[in-house]
């Protein structure tokens, strides 16, 4: 008996790996990379190959004293299918935009970084920006809240704590923490903490020692250094990340709080995100992993260990599972088709307080076409706070076969649900007639693509009997029999 609850608990923490697994979401971090050159180029493969959802970088995207005639073949060369709104030569882009940069001094050897800010769109069509310009902005993705910070001293709206920038961070910071959206990540190029390279100038910079920590800054990224180096100072981790591909530098004595200094090759790191863990791993493009470092939270009211979703018959099933809850009201259900337009979809009750695990599942039977289904739980407490969870994604593939399905429930009392596939690309028709042979009403009439399609039918102005649907297409036709019983 011991040994069979061994092998079930075994089974359990396996299928809830896997499950984290298939939830994550993934970005990059580069830094000091705009070179063109093929230290550039093997980076850029490295991160491609990673399959991520997102670029982060670190300033200095563009060298060459940051020109309008470089631009694109430093960054879009290698980058665009990243770049939303992308205007260069290399590519169609990005539909929405996945590449988030944040300016360095290289970027601003221009007059006011003009070729930086004709170049992107910031922060992307269908993100947050409460700045108001492209200098210093932010993002959200999923659970993650990005800040990009402009920490040069041409910025008008000032780099110490207590300008205008600096009061945007903090006032954004705590607002997160109090709506409790997830992980906070605060970027930049010059590092407030570093080691100095042994041919200096590219040292800790003092003037953005900001109060990160206490607004509520989750992890604090940089560059400027041509090395890759982590530290815990004060409660945070910092990271340096300056090996994009523009060249590599020694360093000198680390300083108080530094806990790695890699300076052997060029690389980039690796975000992998879930909902209570963030793990950074550095790569380099010849020594491969060098460092990771995972950070957890720790405050989460409702601990989720598991959230996955799987279509089948024509629906899609969520299914989740908390280990712990503390004062959990419930949860809505949110869902988005582009990844950035999240709508409520239903309410699931929560457990109130809980020791135990609970399990919850949620159906969403309107899938009515082909695609990639995303969605995240909004978990909200009894006070009216609420935590966001990962995004799971769910595919909903072009089917091989035309196939009219029995509609359901039915018999039904007033409506039904009728659902049909279509292999190809075809002008479609879905009709209810009565038993005379009478056109009840025309629910589909129009080209559609090859996909999976729903629909609803209301009767309820219909009298009881049977009715007969028809879908029909230039290569397919078939009836269907349904009930109505009032």
């Amino acid at each position: 008996m011991l040994r069979t609850l061994k092998t079930i608990l075994l089974l359990f923490f396996f299928v809830l790996t896997i499950n984290k697994v298939v939830s994550q979401t993934k970005f990059a971090v580069i830094g000091d990379y705009g070179d063109g050159d093929n230290d550039e180029l093997a980076v850029a493969n490295m991160v491609k190959s990673w399959n991520v959802d997102f670029i982060i970088t670190l300033g200095d995207n563009n060298y060459d004293n940051g020109s309008a005639s470089t631009i694109d073949d430093n960054i879009g060369k290698y980058y665009q299918q990243f770049i939303g709104n992308y205007t260069g030569i290399y590519g169609s882009g990005a539909t929405s935009n996945e590449f988030f940069p944040s300016l360095g001094n290289h970027d601003w050897n221009t007059t006011n970084a003009q070729p930086y800010i004709d170049y992107f769109t910031l922060p992307g069509s269908g993100f947050t920006n409460t700045s108001g310009n492209e200098r210093y902005y932010d993002f959200v993705f999923n659970n993650i809240h990005g800040f990009s910070i402009d920490d040069a001293t041409q910025e008008p709206d000032g780099t110490s704590e207590g300008s205008t920038q600096g009061l945007w961070l903090k006032a954004q910071l705590e607002n997160c923490v109090a709506n409790h959206l997830h992980w906070r990540v605060v970027f930049m190029h010059h590092p407030p903490y570093s080691t100095e390279y042994s041919s200096g100038g590219h040292g800790s910079n003092s003037y953005l020692q900001w109060n990160y920590v206490t607004w509520g800054a989750n992890v604090v990224l940089a560059g400027h250094a041509h090395n890759y180096e982590r530290l815990f100072i004060g409660g945070l981790t910092y990271f340096v990340n300056g090996l994009g591909g523009r060249n590599v530098m020694s360093s000198g004595t680390p300083i108080s709080g530094s806990e790695l200094i890699y300076g052997d090759d060029f690389g980039a790191q690796k975000v992998i995100v879930d909902g209570t863990t963030m793990k950074f791993e550095f790569h380099s493009i010849s020594d491969g992993l060098v460092d990771t470092k995972t950070i957890i939270d720790e405050a989460l009211p409702v601990e989720l260990v598991s959230f996955t979703g799987k279509y089948i018959n024509n629906n899609i099933l969520l299914e989740w599972q908390t280990a712990t809850e503390v004062n959990n009201y419930g949860f809505d259900v949110e869902r988005t088709i582009d990844r950035s337009s999240w709508i409520a979809i239903d309410f699931v009750d929560g457990h109130g307080n809980s020791n135990s695990p609970k399990q919850y599942n949620f159906i969403d039977a309107d899938i009515n076409q082909s695609g990639t289904y995303y969605y995240r739980l909004k978990q909200i407490d009894n006070d009216g706070t609420y935590e966001y969870s990962f995004v799971v994604s769910v595919e909903v593939g072009v089917p091989d076969n035309f196939y009219l399905s029995q509609n359901y429930p039915n018999p039904f009392n007033p409506e039904t649900r009728i659902d049909f596939t279509l292999p190809e690309k075809q002008l479609v028709s879905l009709r209810v007639y009565n038993t005379l042979g009478e056109l009840v009403t025309e629910l589909v009439n129009e080209e559609k693509p090859a996909g999976s399609y729903s629909f609803k039918f209301d009767a309820s102005r219909l009298p009881n009997g049977v009715y007969i649907y028809r879908l029909q297409t230039s290569e397919f036709a078939e009836n269907k029999k349904m009930t109505l019983l009032k």
